[in-house]
């Protein structure tokens, strides 16, 4: 879909700033209606103003390429954490990270246009790769309405999800349903509780047999599965 690159932004006065630019594949660009509606729903995410956010500075169509001008986080995201700790995170420093990550998506799913209308922004991706912890200890929701722009889908099949995303779509977007702000907060709680037990919640031996389970598997607590974990009340 994308690739991510490190660049500095400069401008008058010697002003110099380390960013993050997403170089969109070139399928996307080359089409001229996603190429306008890339355009058009990144300004819109560029509005968006929260500490948990991470905030776009532009979009740019040039020389047959669509760049996504970022802040730029320095730390790890969520699936590098995971990986180092080898199991579950303490469960203060997981509910520390998923509660920024779910005020950076309310703040999204809340925000209004210039007439007070809900912009109706949905992430639509939201996964351990999609949040991203600062070497301070922050943390911010990443890819917000890129991955999937909102109106872009309504229902995936297995051909649809992007690698990676298994495991975290919501089974509204399964179902061929309009998928709303809850299929965010789907999201967020599957990687709770992956951040919780240390492995996730929905994995089969491939793509289809994953989404069957997210449809129809039982979903036990994360004390189920790591046994010192208090059970919530």
């Amino acid at each position: 879909m994308a690739s991510v690159h490190l660049a500095r932004l400069t401008g008058a006065g010697g002003f110099s700033r380390v960013v993050a630019v997403k170089r969109m594949h070139q399928g996307l660009a080359h089409h001229a209606e996603l190429r306008e509606r890339f355009l058009r729903e990144a300004l819109v995410v560029a509005r968006l103003r929260h500490p948990n956010l991470v905030p776009v500075l532009d979009a740019v169509s040039a020389d047959g390429e669509l760049l996504l001008v970022m802040d730029y986080v320095l730390g790890v995201d969520l699936a590098e954490l995971l990986k180092a700790s080898a199991g579950p995170l303490e469960p203060a420093t997981a509910a520390t990270i998923m509660v920024a990550a779910l005020r950076g998506l309310h703040a999204a799913h809340a925000a209004t246009g210039p007439d007070g209308a809900a912009l109706a922004i949905v992430h639509r991706d939201v996964k351990p790769s999609n949040i991203l912890v600062s070497s301070e200890g922050a943390a911010y929701i990443a890819d917000f309405g890129i991955a999937r722009m909102p109106g872009t889908i309504t229902a995936m099949t297995a051909t649809d999800v992007v690698r990676g995303s298994v495991g975290y779509v919501a089974p509204e977007a399964l179902r061929r349903s309009g998928v709303d702000a809850r299929a965010d907060v789907w999201g967020a709680a599957t990687v709770l509780w992956e951040a919780l037990t240390g492995c996730r919640l929905f994995r089969a031996d491939d793509t289809e047999a994953t989404l069957a389970a997210i449809l129809e598997q039982p979903i036990e607590p994360p004390s189920a599965r790591a046994r010192r974990r208090p059970t919530a009340r």
